[in-house]
């Protein structure tokens, strides 16, 4: 068995979003900063280890309030929406045009565009 098959078998998981078995598309890596690309797969991970069941299809959208860059991460199934506060960096401005999508197949997971879609 593994490591994929044994954390599926342990948490009951379809979609674990492995770090291993990531990509990011062209848009991803011509538009967002890569400090904000490890920080929604950290977000993502926890996620993933927390006890809420993670959806295939992951949203992220950005605005900027109060010097800061406001990320809320969400799913539809189950429910889940949360909003983190991140200081504003001069590279992160572009990030409130963009939505951002992660979504896992159970052999990899992609971070794209929603354009990309």
């Amino acid at each position: 068995m593994n490591e994929q098959e044994k954390y599926i078998k342990n948490s009951g998981r379809k979609y674990t979003f492995l770090p291993g078995t990531r990509y990011l598309t062209r848009g991803i890596r011509n538009k967002v900063p890569l400090q904000v690309q490890f920080i929604l797969w950290a977000l993502l991970n926890e996620l993933v280890k927390s006890s809420i069941i993670a959806d295939y299809f992951q949203i992220f959208t950005f605005k900027i309030e109060n010097d800061e860059l406001i990320i809320t991460h969400e799913q539809e199934q189950p429910e889940y929406k949360v909003k983190y506060h991140v200081k504003l960096r001069d590279e992160y401005e572009i990030l409130t045009s963009i939505k951002i999508y992660i979504i896992d197949d159970e052999t990899h997971s992609t971070m794209l565009l929603a354009e990309e879609y």
